[in-house]
């Protein structure tokens, strides 16, 4: 079934989603609603389902598993997780060969690993690696 379009009367096939010529949608618009903003009634194909992140998995990893980088890598950004993992590592060399300092290095670490779990908490603004809010 061969349709035309509404603006210039080009024939369109059944499947059209736009006029070639006029670049018109041949969507059916539904009337619009109090707050004038037009709904279609056609199914975009092109949606890409996304998955939200959890605000509490995410502080829950962060508070428990942070130096392992685990709470970066549930967000996507693995670069990152990686990089605090390998930088734990170092924090636990220097934490075995500098006997003065361990307290200080355990302290400072501690504190660095709170604020981050705090951050991802208390933020309302934090995002995981899509741009996606956290729930």
């Amino acid at each position: 079934m061969k349709k035309s379009c509404q603006k210039c009367g080009t024939i369109l096939a059944a499947s059209a989603t736009s006029c070639p010529v006029c670049h018109t949608s041949t969507l059916e618009k539904l009337p619009q609603s109090n707050d004038n903003t037009a709904i279609y009634s056609a199914v975009e194909t092109e949606l890409e389902l996304v998955r939200v992140k959890s605000r509490r998995v995410v502080v829950l990893l962060h508070a428990m598993f942070g130096f392992l980088g685990i709470g970066y890598m549930y967000l996507g950004f693995y670069r990152r997780g990686w990089l605090w993992l390998s930088g734990s590592i170092v924090i636990g060399a220097l934490f075995y060969f500098l006997v003065a300092w361990r307290l200080w290095l355990g302290i400072g670490w501690a504190l660095l690993q709170l604020g981050i779990t705090l951050y991802y908490a208390l933020n309302p603004d934090a995002r995981d690696v899509k741009g996606e809010l956290l729930s």
